[in-house]
């Protein structure tokens, strides 16, 4: 009797253990051996700040800065431009990042300008859970 229930608890032990994590493939955690979800997936949203094909030779400026609520992302020089079809997977040198959380979407504000402060573009958009989203720099 102790050998088959030792069998028996052997038996559930090795069939019954399901790795746990992320199962939802748009998170950025996702697992895929992952056959039980836990709650903790990481959801984020993604901006990329691109130039775009094209001749920026005479804006009269070098270089862009862009902001994303009024704090500092980074600059890029108006001659390097992608050539490229741009995708998530794409390393470009200004790209936001957010943890959304719960959150599917939220109201961001983004501003593109000149080293003497010259506003060359700024608006409102939602930054999207999950989703990669592209902005020209100009």
């Amino acid at each position: 009797m102790k050998h088959l229930l030792t069998i028996l608890i052997l038996c559930l032990l090795t069939f019954s253990c399901k790795k746990t994590g992320c199962t939802d493939v748009t998170a950025v955690n996702y697992d895929p051996e992952a056959e039980i979800g836990n709650n903790s997936c990481v959801f984020e949203g993604k901006i990329q700040f691109v130039m775009k094909n094209g001749n920026y030779a005479d804006l009269g400026f070098d270089t862009v800065y862009v902001y994303v609520d009024n704090n500092y992302l980074g600059k890029q020089a108006t001659t390097e431009v992608w050539l490229e079809p741009v995708n998530c997977s794409t390393e470009l040198p200004l790209v936001y990042k957010e943890e959304m959380g719960d959150v599917v979407s939220k109201p961001i504000q983004y501003r593109i300008q000149t080293i003497d402060s010259f506003i060359i573009n700024e608006q409102s958009m939602n930054l999207i859970r999950s989703r990669c989203q592209e902005v020209p720099l100009y």
